[in-house]
């Protein structure tokens, strides 16, 4: 009986040793194979993330410097109309205008059509 017993414990201990050797194969493949592919995975999709945030802001900044480039011409240009503003100036031209077209005895006609130049 103490035979039949031994027996059994040392297929017991038996059973255990190859489970634990096919547990041991298991976790040296996850940490040489599986584990470094999908390390592998993971770093190349957050390169793929990262250049992908990097061409966005690249776009971005751009697309700002040319909306820039845009804004200071027009801002330019409104302060070249601006400057050639002259009130003193465009109201003596209009009455010297205006009244080179009337006789010494009558008041100019002024129309109120803007459209349409006095010169």
């Amino acid at each position: 009986r103490f035979e039949k017993e031994h027996n059994r414990v040392m297929e017991s201990v038996l059973q255990y040793k190859s489970q634990l050797a096919s547990t041991n194969m298991t976790r040296i493949r996850y940490m040489e194979q599986e584990l470094p592919a999908l390390l592998s995975q993971l770093q190349s999709v957050e390169e793929m993330r990262m250049n992908s945030l990097r061409q966005s802001f690249i776009m971005y900044a751009t697309s700002l410097e040319d909306y820039s480039k845009s804004f200071l011409k027009i801002a330019a240009d409104m302060r070249q109309v601006a400057s050639a503003i002259d009130a003193k100036a465009d109201m003596q031209n209009f009455v010297a205008n205006t009244t080179s077209r009337a006789s010494e005895s009558e008041v100019p006609s002024v129309g109120w059509d803007l459209s349409q130049s006095l010169q």
